[in-house]
């Protein structure tokens, strides 16, 4: 990449005085436009769960460098195993499963019943039937959602073969289950308990689209909720790969020493973000993003469409002064559109362009007017197209 190849487009529209020379950063349009090393193979992960011992042992087919383990929202390191291909960790104690990063009980409707619509037509008559039949749940009211069901003929049968209907037109609402076969798997295990002296249970779906009643009693229940699926870190030379729980990679960052952007700064490395397309899974680079030391300007960061030219969706810059880190972030034409001030005496965003003040107190909500951050204008680095 030559630098006397680009063009020149300077982001600022007026170039505020400055003691030192502007910086500057080759960040190109599309991908096309680095130098750069294309991913190497992809360590792949095999997980087996013993309950019993509560700890998972692991497989790579791969030797590994280093691995950690994200445990509770942190990522603890675990030593490999001879060889460098397996490792094994204690899931004893753990408050949620690896690789959650977000976990919580959320408020959720109870499900009281399901009323088919031939005895119960109207909306009214459901809800008088709720307040008759669950009084326990009128301090949280009721919510009656249309819905459809299946009937189901339950038969028990004996050693002798003999067939016994227990319930000719049992009633399931579809919205409690995926399909039929996950609500036959759910009755039978659920009538074999109640009817233990029959040899055998039978299952008939007489009619799947019932009209009628989902009842619900509005908040009066709860369930956990959880987000996140980085179970493991691993690092094989300069790559390190993020891994679900199923020990599939889907990022990869890859470190290299060399600057990409190009700049004459003092560069900590960079760093490219690999993310595998879910559809046809194809790596591709998602984020471009490099350090620097002893300069105004601290860090450049990428950001790279998967499409067929590989297009800049937007870029970030982060500037150091004063103890105070500001952020800002770019359109790929250049435009900023917005910045983050984060300074000991608080975290600050931009305000309107019509604003008097450029920086609002993000806890406050007033504005910064004693002149403590930057202004905007100051914000920006030369930059080059290629």
């Amino acid at each position: 990449m030559k630098k006397v190849a680009a063009v020149l487009t300077v982001i600022l529209l007026t170039v505020p005085l400055m003691t030192a020379a502007a910086e500057r950063a080759v960040i190109p349009d599309t991908m096309a436009g680095f130098e750069f090393d294309r991913i190497r193979q992809v360590p792949v992960l095999y997980t087996k769960h013993s309950e019993s011992a509560m700890s998972t042992f692991v497989s790579s087919d791969m030797v590994l460098d280093r691995v950690s383990v994200n445990m509770d929202r942190v990522y603890v390191p675990v030593p490999l195993d001879e060889g460098g291909r397996t490792f094994t960790y204690s899931t004893a104690g753990l408050k949620r499963q690896v690789g959650v990063w977000w976990s919580a009980m959320r408020p959720a409707d109870a499900r009281l019943s399901w009323l088919d619509a031939a005895d119960w037509p109207e909306e009214d008559d459901v809800l008088t039937y709720a307040e008759r039949n669950f009084p326990q749940y009128a301090e949280y009211g009721y919510l009656a959602a249309p819905g459809t069901g299946w009937s189901v003929e339950i038969l028990g049968i004996s050693e002798d073969g003999t067939e016994t209907v227990i319930d000719p037109e049992y009633t399931v609402s579809q919205a409690e289950y995926e399909g039929q076969t996950e609500m036959l798997d759910a009755l039978m295990e659920r009538f074999a308990g109640e009817y233990p002296s029959y040899a055998a249970l039978a299952f008939t779906v007489t009619d799947d689209s019932l009209e009628g009643w989902d009842l619900y009693a509005v908040g009066a229940d709860s369930v956990y909720t959880f987000a996140g699926d980085d179970a493991y870190m691993v690092t094989v030379g300069n790559q390190t790969s993020v891994h679900g729980r199923d020990g599939a990679a889907h990022t990869v960052y890859a470190r290299t020493d060399r600057d990409l952007f190009d700049t004459d700064m003092e560069c900590g490395g960079t760093t490219l973000t690999w993310k595998k397309n879910g559809n046809t899974g194809v790596w591709y680079v998602d984020t471009v993003e490099a350090t620097y030391e002893n300069s105004f300007t601290a860090k450049i960061a990428a950001h790279y469409l998967h499409d067929q030219g590989t297009s800049l969706v937007s870029y970030d810059i982060t500037f150091i002064n004063e103890g105070v880190t500001y952020t800002v972030h770019y359109a790929p034409n250049g435009k900023q559109l917005r910045a983050t001030a984060d300074a000991p005496f608080g975290f600050f965003v931009t305000a309107g362009s019509s604003c008097e003040w450029e920086w609002v107190n993000a806890a406050t909500c007033t504005f910064e007017t004693e002149g403590r951050l930057l202004p905007l204008r100051e914000l920006f680095i030369i930059r080059y197209h290629q």
